[in-house]
């Protein structure tokens, strides 16, 4: 008979953070390995703006002292499509220190200074706007400096 293996599994969570911005991640740790991963799908039904979610699992040994965590692991996705919602799948696995007993899974909105918008986006919703203010404008109107 072989050696039993030992791993912990966190199932899926579920989370909404606001806007039309979600998150379902599971996670697994194998201590006989020292090996954790998650999969995490994003949803975005924000047709505006996209977002960016945070994953961080933090280890814990038998004295339930923290030991490690994984680092933030930061993902995006951009905004829905026009019909319908953006969908997002990661997975990720990494090393995790000696003598892990057991571990929590941290989800979390986790913006940063750039937006991620659609570059068809920024051009039509500039060309929407100099419609807008300037109906009757057109290229050749412009005087050249």
């Amino acid at each position: 008979m072989g050696v039993p293996v030992t791993v912990l599994t966190i199932s899926p969570r579920r989370v909404d953070l606001g806007g039309g911005h979600f998150m379902v991640t599971t996670a697994e740790l194998d201590t006989d390995k020292q090996v954790a991963s998650f999969t995490e799908w994003m949803t975005c039904t924000n047709k505006v703006a996209g977002f960016t979610g945070g994953i961080l699992l933090t280890y814990f040994d038998d004295n339930n002292n923290v030991i490690g965590n994984s680092g933030v692991q930061q993902n995006g996705i951009g905004q829905a499509p026009l019909f319908g919602a953006g969908h997002r799948t990661i997975t990720w696995n990494d090393q995790v220190p000696a003598g892990v007993h057991s571990f929590v899974l941290s989800q979390f909105h986790d913006p940063h200074t750039v937006w991620v918008v659609h570059s068809w986006t920024l051009e039509r919703l500039s060309l929407r706007l100099l419609k807008l203010l300037l109906p009757s404008a057109s290229p050749a109107r412009f005087p050249i400096l």
